[in-house]
Order: structure tokens, then C-alpha cells, then sequence
């Protein structure tokens, strides 16, 4: 009963539940990766992030958090392509022994620093930048790994909140920009490398062109078309969430009505358990043993009674006779009930 008025409770402050025991533990763990030792970034709330291992190299470790992390072991890749004895042709990590053996209760962060280390003190073979592939899969796509990340929450918890669509466009987009992945600097300085230096110095001095020039970037028009998926992915979820709001308020409607039933019945429950512990009290073994006692020298004060009157001369012999049998033969009987009783009492305990 105390559980239940105090979710109802909650529920009248606030439209948000309660976080599982598993959700604890991510956020706990997710905590724990934010707290090492170099820039993590924050590519998606709660599932990606980003660990710069060496900022002069650009080298940076990805980590993706699955939907029932951290019952399901974490995903770490490599960014640059490098050579390591750690990591496969995919760019994962696999050669941790704290990553394979990541259990619950294990500290990711503690993991994450492993992972660094190894990279610190065994530096990899960085491949050729021809190799390094792009994480945009179109030309007006959304980055691969929000794709997977989103399709997985889809799969797993439903949409994704509205607070986390604003955060990943927030989070996600400058973290694009600031990657290797986004930014083909080569692209750029060929443009740059093709004017003359009066047009350098001209397009120095006009904002306008500035303008025209970063807008006709791919790059830039990548990020509108993301920002346009991302709009239309709040548009049809904002359409869901209304065409959902009639069943919320019958079914809140259902929950209060069952509430009530809860109570009623709850309160019956707990006049049957009084009216219980009454009979309980009424006829324990120890009450009617009591009893028997109090009635047994009743009827022997009573045999008493009769056995003094008629030595007084109150009473003939014959209603003497009769009436002091009656007396001590229900005193005798009550007696034994009373061994009976203590007996019976005895041998429970």
C-alpha cells in the first residue's frame, strides 16, 4: 500500500518513472567513463562517446554503449584506421582483456584508461589517410553510428525522447565538425589553392562570399540534411505523442479506478484481520484453559456450598445426594478438560 501511494505520488509531480536498477548502473558507469583522464565528448546521450587518447595525433577511441548495457559488455572502436595488436580490421578493440571480460559490476572507465594506456605506451601504425573511411553513408545522410544508435533504440525502448533528440543535434553536429571524419581539409585548401592572391585577399575582406563559399560546401550541406531528418524525426513524433494522449488518460483513468478498488478491498482485509486476531484471542489454548480453570472451581465451590447446607440441616438427605453428585461430577469433568487443555498446549510448543 505505502509503494503504491507513493508512485501515485510521484506520478502527480512528475511524468517521468523511476529508473531500473539497470539504469542506475549504466549512469553509474557512464559517470565513471566521464571521469577519465582526457576530453570525452559526448556523441549521444547515454549510448556514444568519444575519448580523445592523443589530441597532437587525432587519435580517439569511440565507445558505444549497448541497450542493455552494462548486462551486455561495451563496443570500443578506433579512429584514425591504425595498426595495433589490440585492434582488428574493423577498428575494434579486442585485445583488452578488462574489455572481453566486462561483467555488470565491472568499472568501464577503468577499462577506457586500460585501452589508452596500451595506446600510450605501445603507439600503433597510423594507415594511409586513403583508408580512413567516412562515417556519412550519403550524400544528405545522418552520420552511420546515430543510424545504428537510433535503430537500436527504436528496436529496444521506442522513440527517443524529445530532450535527447535536442541534445544529439546539439552534441552530435560540433562533434562532427570538429572530427577528421567531417572535414575534407584537403577539399578546402585545393579551392583556397586555385585562387590568385588578390581573389584570397578579396574573399578575406567580403563577408558574402565567405558565406557563399562555406555554404556551397558539401560538409555544410550534409549537416542540413541531417538537421532536416532530425526535424522531421520531432514532427512525427510530436503527431505519435498526441494521437497517444487519449489512451494515457483512459488508462490513467483505469489505474485510478483499480486504485480505488485496492482500497476498498485493502480495507476489508484489514477488518477480517482484526475480527481474526479477536477469535484468535478468544479461543487460543491458553484463553480456554483459563476458562476451564475458572469453571471447574466454580462447580467445586458450588459442591461446597451444597455439602455446608446440608450439614447446617437446610437440606434433606436425598437433594443432597443428588445435588452434590451433580456439582463434583462437573467439577471432575472440568478438571480433566483442563489437564486435556495444558496437555494439548504442551506437546505444540
Amino acid at each position: 500500500m505505502d509503494v503504491i501511494n507513493s508512485w501515485l505520488a510521484r506520478s502527480q509531480r512528475s511524468s517521468l518513472p523511476e529508473p531500473t536498477a539497470l539504469q542506475s548502473l549504466r549512469s553509474r558507469q557512464i559517470e565513471q567513463l566521464k571521469n577519465v583522464d582526457g576530453r570525452v565528448v559526448e556523441i549521444l546521450r547515454d549510448f556514444e562517446y568519444r575519448v580523445t587518447v592523443d589530441e597532437k595525433s587525432g587519435l580517439f577511441l569511440k565507445v558505444l554503449l549497448p541497450p542493455q548495457f552494462p548486462q551486455d559488455r561495451p563496443v570500443v572502436s578506433v579512429f584514425p584506421r591504425i595498426s595495433h595488436q589490440w585492434v582488428n580490421d574493423q577498428m575494434l578493440v579486442i585485445g583488452s582483456q578488462g574489455l572481453n571480460s566486462f561483467m555488470l559490476h565491472s568499472d568501464l572507465g577503468k577499462v577506457v584508461r586500460e585501452i589508452m594506456e596500451e595506446f600510450k605506451s605501445n603507439p600503433p601504425v597510423f594507415l594511409a589517410a586513403s583508408s580512413v573511411q567516412s562515417g556519412w553513408s550519403s550524400e544528405n545522410a545522418a552520420p552511420s553510428s546515430y543510424l545504428s544508435i537510433k535503430q537500436s533504440l527504436k528496436d529496444n525502448f521506442g522513440r527517443p525522447s524529445f530532450s535527447d533528440v535536442r541534445q544529439n543535434i546539439e552534441h552530435s553536429n560540433m562533434s562532427e565538425f570538429q572530427s577528421h571524419e567531417f572535414f575534407d581539409v584537403a577539399q578546402i585548401s585545393s579551392k583556397l589553392g586555385s585562387l590568385s592572391l588578390n581573389e584570397i585577399k578579396a574573399l578575406r575582406d567580403d563577408d558574402e562570399k565567405i558565406f557563399e563559399m562555406v555554404c556551397s560546401l558539401p560538409q555544410l550541406k550534409k549537416v542540413k540534411g541531417y538537421r532536416l531528418l532530425l526535424r522531421d524525426e520531432l514532427e512525427t513524433q510530436a503527431k505519435e505523442n498526441l494521437a497517444k494522449k487519449t489512451l494515457l488518460e483512459e488508462k490513467k483513468r483505469l489505474i485510478l479506478e483499480k486504485y480505488d478498488q485496492l482500497n476498498e478491498l485493502r480495507n476489508k482485509f484489514d477488518t477480517s484481520v482484526r475480527r481474526q486476531d479477536e477469535l484468535l484471542q478468544v479461543f487460543s489454548p491458553q484463553t480456554l484453559q483459563d476458562n476451564i480453570r475458572v469453571a471447574a472451581l466454580e462447580a467445586e465451590e458450588e459442591a461446597e456450598a451444597v455439602a455446608e447446607d446440608f450439614l447446617e440441616g437446610k437440606i434433606p438427605v436425598d437433594e443432597f445426594h443428588k445435588t452434590f453428585m451433580t456439582r463434583r461430577t462437573v467439577s471432575h469433568l472440568r478438571r480433566a478438560k483442563e489437564e486435556k487443555c495444558l496437555t494439548s498446549i504442551v506437546g505444540n510448543f
